[in-house]
């Protein structure tokens, strides 16, 4: 049977975490053609942790922010598809046959550890199934939680757009009953655990700048914007579990935010870089020094890219002379790591203005540490 709901909408975005689901989320009106719960109903609470890799934040509300990581506290939003496994014949049916996703809220210390994951709870209750055989019941959750995909596509299949500024996760499908239920933890790697892992499918791009030489304002000025050119514009998920990146390439403008809290980066008057005058030009140290005096231009969660492929950026600088301002647009490239730019991963992108170049290097933090850094020379 399909399974038929009114979903109370929310928008947020997830990335690697543990959950456990439970119920109790908002009065909104249920049905539920396929669950058949007993006089001694038995409501499903899920358990989630956040993977190794960060995680999605929100406000409470509706406002969603970027980059979430374990510690995170506040309220979140996220979906689930659930299967009832076939009382005649046990098989499960398809995800094609699934009209639609069930909204549940998770709340609590996000954590990336089993033994500590923290609750789901489903906006309308969701129980086990009690019948005479074959009541199990599988779940897969993804994050945000958009309203238009309270139905799910062609397939089974979930497309989330790419904003630059949101965060994608998926989790992997697991399976419970009211014997073995979500959410339980026994011992590391024990086969009756029960914990969903949400995990992040883009990757986070950090960008700075700063100077090299004390002549690099004068040529360049004040950086205006920064955009990521030919970027898959939707995260599509079959579910459960295969990803790919789709649409017709378009140009990303950076996001405009600090990735620490997601306050505002000006660029009204221009963003100016810095020169440090306080490092000794041709010193070992100079450029971990010059990297620490960077400031902070925006973030950016775009689609993974593999080694072979290249990042290309637009970058924009106006200066004023007396009373001419002049618009410079320079087209960079950016040397992807071997690795490639890889989902679940957070990369520094330095900007080095210099008189004559803009030189990006990279480097990775964050989410999952990784050894690669990119520097341009602007």
């Amino acid at each position: 049977m399909t399974m038929k709901s009114l979903v109370k909408s929310a928008v947020f975005s997830v990335v690697g975490l543990s959950v456990v689901v439970a119920a109790g989320c908002s009065k909104a009106r249920w049905e539920d053609d396929s669950v058949s719960p007993d006089s001694g109903q038995v409501e499903i609470a899920l358990g989630a942790e956040f993977g190794v890799s960060g995680g999605i934040t929100s406000d409470a509300g509706l406002a969603s922010r970027a980059v979430i990581d374990k510690g995170y506290s506040k309220t979140l939003y996220v979906s689930f598809a659930r299967l009832d496994q076939i009382e005649a014949s046990g098989a499960y049916p398809a995800y094609s046959t699934v009209d639609s996703a069930f909204l549940a809220r998770w709340a609590g210390a996000l954590t990336d550890n089993d033994s500590q994951a923290t609750t789901v709870r489903f906006c309308d209750p969701k129980f086990y199934l009690s019948r005479s055989s074959n009541n199990s019941t599988k779940f897969v959750g993804w994050y945000p939680a958009y309203p238009t995909q309270t139905a799910l596509g062609a397939g089974g299949s979930v497309e989330i757009p790419i904003d630059g500024a949101t965060d994608i996760m998926l989790s992997e499908e697991l399976t419970g009953s009211k014997a073995v239920r979500f959410g339980t933890y026994v011992s590391a790697g024990h086969a009756n655990n029960r914990i969903f892992h949400f995990g992040h499918k883009l990757t986070q791009l950090h960008f700075y700048a700063y100077a090299v030489d004390a002549y690099a304002s004068s040529v360049w000025g004040k950086i205006k914007s920064i955009k990521l050119k030919s970027q898959r514009p939707t995260c599509k998920i079959v579910l459960p579990a295969a990803v790919s990146f789709t649409g017709t390439p378009a140009d990303l403008e950076l996001t405009k935010k600090k990735v620490s809290d997601d306050s505002a980066i000006s660029y009204t008057s221009g963003l100016a870089f810095p020169f440090d005058t306080t490092v000794t030009p041709g010193a070992a140290n100079e450029q971990t020094l010059r990297e620490a005096s960077a400031v902070e231009c925006g973030y950016s969660l775009v689609a993974p890219l593999a080694g072979s492929a290249s990042l290309s950026l637009l970058i924009v600088t106006e200066k004023t002379a007396g009373s001419t301002t002049e618009t410079i647009e320079t087209p960079v490239t950016v040397t992807v790591p071997a690795a490639g730019f890889e989902a679940g991963k957070a990369y520094n992108i330095f900007l080095r203005f210099s008189a004559v170049t803009i030189q990006p290097e990279a480097t990775i933090s964050k989410w999952v540490v990784a050894p690669d850094t990119i520097n341009i020379e602007m």
